[in-house]
């Protein structure tokens, strides 16, 4: 009888073991619904707003892909800023900065339109050499308005642009600049658009 016993105890032993792994794999599980990712990734501390060159399809993208960024599901907003063309890449700064150009923009309110990426302490310092921080840009703490869920705001890191622009891009999107609306290549494909 004592061998049916310890056999039986041996077996409640590993099913709970197999439970136990059960219970920590479905912890670990990663939502898919995107409202359940911005709740649990409110408050990361390494969050960057990206509005320009380092956006999806765009040339600098691969240093955050390369870097293993994770690009969250949102399309930001930055409130209070002016997007300026400088050259071959953007920058932004506080609009009350520029007044006069406020009243210039789309919606005479200002705002930048970008992507809000997850970055590690290592690529935030190599972005940091890349955007020319502190001569160039300088990097600082702005809130992120997200286009697609009502009232939901993130304090994330923004490279602010330190010069004095000059040429304004009205409707606060580097990929809209041209006066087209940025179509990814599978809209393109999809929708049959021209290429823009």
């Amino acid at each position: 009888m004592s061998k049916i016993n310890s056999s039986r105890r041996i077996d409640r032993r590993l099913t709970r073991k197999k439970r136990k792994r059960g219970q920590d794999k479905l912890k670990t599980k990663q939502s898919t619904n995107p409202a359940d990712y911005r709740r649990a990734n409110q408050d990361h501390p390494n969050s960057v707003f990206v509005y320009g060159t380092l956006m999806s399809g765009e040339p600098l993208n691969s240093l955050l892909v390369d870097g293993g960024a994770v690009k969250t599901p949102n399309v930001g907003h930055a409130g209070g800023f002016l997007m300026f063309d400088l050259g071959v890449f953007p920058g932004i700064v506080p609009s009350d900065r520029h007044p006069e150009d406020l009243a210039k923009t789309n919606w005479g309110q200002g705002g930048v339109r970008g992507e809000v990426w997850e970055v590690s302490d290592e690529l935030l310092k190599a972005l940091d050499d890349v955007e020319g921080v502190p001569r160039l840009y300088r990097r600082e703490r702005i809130t992120v308005n997200h286009a697609y869920a009502k009232n939901q705001t993130n304090t994330v890191w923004a490279y602010v642009y330190n010069g004095i622009p000059n040429k304004l891009i009205s409707c606060g999107s580097w990929k809209d600049r041209d006066g087209k609306p940025y179509r990814s290549k599978t809209d393109q494909i999809r929708y049959g658009l021209d290429n823009v």
